[in-house]
């Protein structure tokens, strides 16, 4: 082969070699950028709702770091196809989740439950507030996307210093929860003990929209003292934090305002965000409007929640350390309360007969009545026919007026009830048990 040739061909060998290596080393970099990309956390669809059991609550004073902490806030998104419900359900994770709107749907259920506050680190101390719940329905289209914001607990933590000062504070909480914390004022060394940070809130975002749909908000974080638990989360209003200093609630236009303090005054709460506490007092909880924070010696208040642009929204507040709602429970039910029991306790007064009742969920909105069916031995079946109280009752103890309604005075009868709330009827009662006691009303 004449020279010029060959040397031709070494040189197309090289540059064949190159390129080959070039293109290995692009796809090797390629296929590396594909592995290493975030991917943004998704549910999957199910046959029920799968939060953490203790979504929401409050944390409880200790001195144990890990019982201080509150449970975690939870969204669930609940859709019908085809006649078959399908929920999906998002846990705490510390960063933003997505959903995308599935074909074949118009409209979703969506239900929220906040974060909880944290207990303080001394046992007799204050105790964390529950997290609120949110529900309601919202128009979707195929293939929009929403993000989910899941809040996250307090508790957990003694303070540290950080970037306020002579001070140290808890951390802040995924969801806006605001810190709990101590500062040095004059010969007062600031403490490490006794508070602990708000809950964040849960909310759902259109995506790209920069503020929530809906909200449920967290509670305020426990503070130094045996009053100072945290206040609930909302409820349209979040809940004042205890202690006589606490920080007051969050609103549907404003943040809660900062517990007093003579010595180190904290922060308000704001847009989504809890307040800050300076003087051994707990955070607020994130909300729509965010908690503010404990004054000295008090509880954060609760933040707000949101449902204003959902239909048919609702909210409950946070109690103590229970959050608004159980909020699996509230899935299962579909809205509607839990079946209430006849419990075996009654009362008579003349022509009034009382029973008392007992209910472990309103479901996911406030019981507006009940209704009952009077029978003198117990139907083979579930009633069909049944009466609404008129005035309405939604007292834990119900009373007939057993002339004004035409029964026979001196028989016993059975009651039933069932409780009736904005999402329809509960179980009725007949599926107890029947109560062993028995009055009778004479007149």
């Amino acid at each position: 082969m004449p020279r010029k040739t060959l040397r031709n061909s070494a040189r197309a060998s090289t540059f064949l070699h190159a390129v080959t290596r070039c293109c290995t080393a692009l796809a090797f970099a390629a296929s590396m950028l594909f592995v290493i990309t975030p991917q943004v956390a998704k549910a999957a669809p199910s046959s029920s709702a799968s939060c953490v059991s203790g979504a929401g609550n409050g944390g409880v004073a200790s001195a144990t770091l890990s019982v201080t902490q509150g449970g975690n806030g939870c969204v669930f998104i609940k859709y019908t196809i085809s006649g078959t419900d399908y929920y999906e359900t998002f846990n705490y994770t510390g960063a933003d989740q997505s959903w995308t709107v599935p074909s074949g749907i118009s409209s979703a259920t969506f239900n929220l439950i906040g974060a909880g506050g944290g207990g303080s680190t001394y046992a007799t101390f204050g105790d964390g507030g529950g997290g609120g719940y949110a529900t309601g329905s919202y128009s979707v289209t195929a293939g929009q996307i929403f993000t989910i914001i899941v809040g996250q607990a307090g508790g957990g933590y003694q303070g540290t210093s950080g970037t306020v000062g002579n001070c140290l504070h808890t951390p802040l909480t995924y969801g806006g929860g605001g810190q709990g914390g101590s500062c040095q004022v004059g010969s007062y060394a600031p403490n490490s003990l006794y508070y602990s940070s708000g809950g964040g809130r849960s909310a759902i975002r259109i995506s790209g929209a920069t503020t929530d749909l809906a909200t449920a908000g967290g509670g305020g974080g426990g503070g130094y003292g045996g009053t100072s638990d945290g206040g609930g989360g909302g409820g349209s209003s979040g809940i004042t934090g205890g202690g006589g200093n606490g920080g007051g609630g969050g609103t549907q236009s404003a943040g809660g305002a900062r517990g007093y303090s003579s010595r180190s005054n904290g922060t308000a709460g704001a847009a989504s965000l809890g307040g800050r506490s300076d003087d051994e007092g707990g955070g607020g909880g994130g909300g729509r409007f965010g908690g503010g924070g404990g004054g000295d010696n008090a509880g954060g208040g609760g933040g707000s929640s949101y449902v204003s642009l959902l239909t048919s929204g609702s909210t409950t507040a946070g109690s103590g350390t229970t959050a608004g709602g159980v909020i699996n429970t509230l899935a299962s039910a579909g809205g509607v309360p839990s079946r209430p029991t006849v419990n075996n306790s009654c009362s008579q007064s003349n022509q009034n007969l009382s029973y008392s009742i007992s209910q472990t969920s309103a479901g996911a909105s406030a019981i507006t009545n009940y209704e009952y069916h009077l029978a003198t031995s117990r139907p083979a079946t579930e009633p069909t026919s049944w009466t609404a109280f008129s005035p309405a009752q939604t007292s834990s103890s119900l009373t007939w007026d057993m002339r004004e309604l035409g029964f026979v005075s001196g028989t016993v009868y059975k009651h039933y009830v069932r409780a009736v709330n904005a999402y329809g009827n509960s179980e009725s009662s007949w599926n107890n048990s029947d109560p062993t006691a028995t009055c009778s009303a004479s007149f």
